[in-house]
């Protein structure tokens, strides 16, 4: 009788503490925002087994698992500030993403490829960041820039420090049940733990191990650009996600070109505005007729909804059409003085009145997309019900294998599945 009450207090007390998170959930994201440079990617979230093809900016959730193209250039946020960027053929894997405790807690597994890590961005001071490779794991302590590799040899650097402490590193055994050794790594220094080094590690001994950083990596392309990285980052232009999630963006800069710069060629004429005429145009000099300046646009009205982002293996054709593979395609924009989103007559659910961005998510299990033609019509109405001007958007999908429709109620079109971790 005695165990069997303590196993229903046990059982009760679970219960509760689910209940209270459900209630009181952690005001931290925990999660990840993942900015292409460069390159495509491909992502395995959480509890499945199979990858898909990641073409633009996404969110990543504890769990999912990233692999680059040979030409990838990723920046990828962390919930805290700290940034981490990556090279091509990465295969990393995103084990814990939290933000619960008092220093926030990232452990990522780097099967393969390289990472740079800058911690001066922290909101936190700093994070408890883990890397585990092969048959190392490194370990941040108060190390501010650092970088590691693992491409047959695992390397490990460290660029700058905030305190005294370097970056930490274990040696584990053979079988990587345990730690046989540790270092620590200051401020321009590197260890290249190659096979003949890890041997001696699992013997035992002690072998001197700590060098400068080379000259070759210092003039290798992927070092110049993150130093640059560091010294100028990339702007980054932030939008709000369902859940009030932050998604970042890289907005590119366009630089108009100053007509007092502009040298024009022989037999040319640059106008006041910047316009450079051949010299076989003829330049009026007749005063231009005064136009009437049209009425101003009503700024309380429903805009015409803005699409900022389309993710579902996108690939745009000549038509406009967007070509997508993955069997949920997130439709995701903006729009001003709405008071609903409606897209092909169903009403978003998560949409609040007053918002500027919304999401919807054409998931084909829930016949919200079909394999072939598809088209979206997405508009606004304002608190009177005015319809506001509509915009059409064109998805063809083509299914990469047959998967089975899961049981039970389907979700809202606005509302993510549980198994798919891209947010708009």
């Amino acid at each position: 009788m005695p165990f069997l009450i303590i196993i229903c207090v046990g059982i009760i007390g679970v219960l509760l503490f689910n209940l209270w998170r459900a209630f009181f959930p952690s005001s931290q994201p925990k999660a990840a925002y993942l900015h292409m440079v460069e390159g495509s990617a491909q992502m395995k979230a959480w509890g499945t087994e199979s990858f898909f093809n990641l073409n633009a900016d996404s969110v990543i959730m504890q769990g999912d698992r990233i692999r680059s193209s040979s030409n990838a250039k990723f920046i990828v946020e962390f919930f805290d500030g700290t940034l981490m960027r990556t090279g091509g053929n990465a295969d990393i894997s995103f084990d814990v993403i939290n933000g619960n405790s008092d220093v926030p807690d990232i452990n990522l597994h780097l099967y393969a490829g390289d990472v740079w890590f800058n911690m001066m961005n922290g909101t936190s001071g700093y994070a408890n960041v883990e890397v585990k490779m092969n048959n190392v794991i490194a370990k941040s302590n108060h190390a501010s820039i650092f970088e590691l590799e693992n491409q047959g040899d695992q390397i490990a650097r460290v660029v700058a420090v905030s305190q005294n402490d370097g970056l930490s590193v274990d040696i584990l055994d053979e079988d990587g049940s345990k730690t046989v050794e540790s270092e620590s790594i200051g401020v321009g220094q590197e260890i290249n733990f190659k096979s003949e080094v890890l041997k001696t590690y699992w013997a035992y001994q002690s072998p001197t191990v700590l060098a400068a950083i080379s000259d070759d990596f210092k003039r290798s392309d992927w070092y110049l650009w993150n130093i640059k990285e560091d010294d100028t980052p990339t702007v980054f232009e932030k939008t709000i996600g369902p859940g009030g999630m932050s998604l970042v963006k890289v907005a590119p800069e366009v630089i108009q070109p100053d007509p007092a710069t502009l040298v024009p060629d022989e037999g040319t004429t640059v106008l006041p505005d910047g316009t450079v005429v051949p010299a076989t145009t003829v330049v009026s000099a007749t005063p231009e007729v005064p136009v009437t300046p049209p009425i101003p646009a009503d700024s309380t009205a429903v805009s015409k909804p803005e699409i900022t982002s389309i993710a579902g293996g996108v690939k745009l054709d000549e038509k406009g059409v967007y070509n997508v593979t993955s069997r949920v395609t997130t439709l995701s924009g903006n729009i001003k003085n709405a008071d609903k989103v409606v897209v092909n007559g169903y009403t978003l659910t998560k949409f609040k009145a007053g918002s500027t961005s919304w999401s919807y998510f054409a998931n084909a299990d829930f016949g919200l997309m079909k394999a072939g033609d598809n088209t979206y019509e997405i508009y606004g109405l304002d608190a009177q019900g005015k319809k506001g001007e509509s915009v059409i958007i064109k998805v063809f999908y083509t299914p990469q294998s047959i998967t089975p429709v899961p049981s039970g109620p389907a979700p809202a079109p606005d509302s993510a599945p549980a198994i798919v971790p891209v947010q708009g």
